[in-house]
């Protein structure tokens, strides 16, 4: 039975959305109604697509390419997370979604006053971010204290499942994931839980690696 709204969806309903919006059997429209949802909802659940369908969520991209109008459509704060996420620059991130450079700095010039008042802990990293960017470094390279890693991690921890709903995926491999992409290090855990953590390490490092592989630099 299908679920009530697109925060509970399935990897293998959402494969089946996004390929019939690609072979044309059904309209972004017809979906928005039928789960009761907006627009900027629908295109935030098939960003998650990057993370469990790499190639079909590059056939969406190639079908339904980012427009200026569509930005009402973009969810900008997911897509300024997944650059946090992901270390991604300006070039990188508009290359992804089919714009220009120009007009993605425009999209998060415009929400940096909503951010200032609703996420200003989002805004604080981005610009961390591009700070990092510019000196060609990794964001935690320019954060000064053991302190500011943690917080950054638990930024991170704390709202990767909001932004990612990928199946099947533990707190550890979660943790085990953004401490490969930034290369930090936890020390004084205990040996089980140092254990559990090697485990979902080495579940994600080959998927991380393939990812990384396929952002055209």
């Amino acid at each position: 039975m299908r679920k009530s709204n697109l925060n509970d969806i399935t990897k293998q309903e959402l494969e089946k959305i996004v390929q019939g919006l690609i072979d044309g059997k059904y309209s972004r429209q017809e979906i928005v109604k039928e789960w009761r949802c907006d627009y900027r909802t629908l295109e935030k659940v098939i960003m998650e697509l990057e993370h469990l369908n790499l190639d079909l969520y590059k056939k969406y991209i190639k079908k339904f390419p980012y427009k200026p109008h569509d930005f009402e459509n973009l969810d900008i704060s997911a897509v300024i997370f997944e650059m946090i996420y992901k270390g991604l620059t300006i070039k990188q991130t508009a290359k992804k979604y089919n714009m220009t450079d120009t007009w993605l700095k425009k999209l998060i010039n415009k929400a940096k006053g909503q951010l200032e008042e609703e996420d200003p802990e989002l805004l604080k990293y981005y610009e961390l971010l591009s700070k990092a960017n510019k000196a060609r470094k990794k964001l935690t390279d320019i954060l000064k204290s053991k302190e500011e890693k943690i917080d950054f991690e638990r930024f991170i921890i704390n709202r990767e499942k909001d932004f990612f709903h990928t199946q099947d995926e533990t707190k550890d491999e979660f943790r085990a994931r953004i401490r490969y992409k930034e290369g930090i290090k936890t020390n004084n855990i205990s040996p089980s839980t140092k254990s559990r953590r090697r485990l979902a390490e080495s579940r994600i490092e080959s998927e991380l690696r393939n990812n990384e592989k396929n952002i055209e630099l």
